[in-house]
């Protein structure tokens, strides 16, 4: 570029020069000016008031070398430092909640004042990118939670809820029959019996999908068996429980749900994407903290790409997120065609999640 800001191109390489060998440089060339001004002063001085006296000399020598000299150094200090001054003001800016600001580039910042700028507004784009990140995931959790609204919702609609406009209306038709005899009466009171219990066996079924009892009752080992053969009848795939080196004892029920949800949600995901035949859960217990691995041999993904792309699965961000609430790390290694490993790991004293 033949010029930068409107300056020259032989400017460029004097602004570059660090901010500390400008002022010194610049003070080095005031100090030999003043030099030069003084002896000019003096002999200018000396022949024009041949009648002043040495100390009025030298006190209008000193004046006439001192005042431009403060005005042209606090004006080059000034000028060197008003990139402080832009990053100064941009920090303020952000502060106050303009979380667009950037640092403006300066044509008189050295290399690495630019160094710097730059460096500051890589990262201010990044938080930006970030943000819009977080609101993107934030809506795509909302999303899915109207939908999960929506289909527990349903359920109940389609199952206990018909069976019960059923029975209504069958305990009405009792009610308007009393010349019925008595085995038909039974009858309905039996059909009636029936549906009762479906519509309670509907309800605990729903309850369960909600929070499992067994988790509760029997621990997280139970639960996560009884969650096993849920997915197992739901598909043709084999889903083991390993807990041999579990010391159950040490599981909180605070834990225990954390390390559930995690494992639903990753049983959940190998049903629906993994395509393999069969999949193992690993429990383990490991001085203070719980491991838990899942491993499937299905056709595996890019788990970067997933995560970073425009529309991430929800299910990986909140198994990461639970994870994270809890004090947790949770790694997924996949590539596609090699299956996939979720790698548990949670302290065994958790605050409630």
């Amino acid at each position: 570029m033949a010029w930068q800001s409107g300056l020259p191109r032989w400017v460029e390489p004097v602004l570059r020069i660090p901010l500390l060998y400008k002022i010194v440089v610049a003070n080095g060339v005031i100090v030999l000016g003043t030099a030069l001004s003084v002896v000019v002063a003096t002999y200018w001085l000396d022949t024009l008031f041949t009648g002043l006296s040495q100390l009025a000399l030298g006190v209008t020598i000193a004046l006439l070398a001192l005042i431009p000299t403060l005005f042209l150094n606090a004006f080059i200090v000034s000028t060197a430092l008003s990139p402080l001054r832009d990053l100064e003001t941009t920090a303020l800016r952000i502060q106050n909640g303009s979380l667009e600001a950037r640092i403006p580039p300066s044509p008189i910042a050295d290399l690495n004042q630019r160094r710097v700028t730059a460096a500051l507004n890589a990262m201010l784009d990044r938080l930006d990118e970030q943000r819009g990140r977080q609101r993107e995931l934030m809506a795509m959790v909302i999303e899915a939670e109207d939908a999960e609204r929506r289909r527990i919702s349903e359920e109940i609609l389609s199952d206990p809820a018909q069976i019960l406009s059923s029975l209504l209306l069958q305990l009405r038709v009792l009610d308007r029959s009393p010349q019925a005899d008595d085995d038909k009466r039974n009858e309905g009171i039996a059909r009636i019996r029936e549906g009762l219990v479906d519509s309670l066996k509907g309800v605990r079924r729903i309850a369960r999908g909600l929070r499992p009892p067994e988790l509760d009752e029997l621990g997280l080992v139970s639960a996560l068996e009884v969650l096993a053969r849920n997915v197992s009848e739901k598909a043709d795939i084999a889903v083991r429980i390993d807990a041999k080196a579990l010391d159950r004892r040490r599981v909180t029920p605070e834990v225990g749900l954390t390390a559930y949800r995690i494992a639903q949600e990753g049983l959940a995901n190998a049903l629906r994407h993994a395509q393999s035949a069969e999949v193992s859960v690993r429990l383990r217990s490991e001085e203070d903290h719980l491991e838990i691995t899942i491993r499937d041999h299905g056709v595996g993904f890019d788990v970067e790409g997933v995560i970073a792309g425009p529309r991430s699965a929800v299910g990986l961000i909140s198994m990461m997120e639970r994870a994270s609430r809890a004090k947790g790390s949770l790694l997924i290694r996949s590539h596609p065609g090699g299956g996939t490993t979720i790698e548990l790991r949670l302290p065994l004293a958790i605050s409630p999640v």
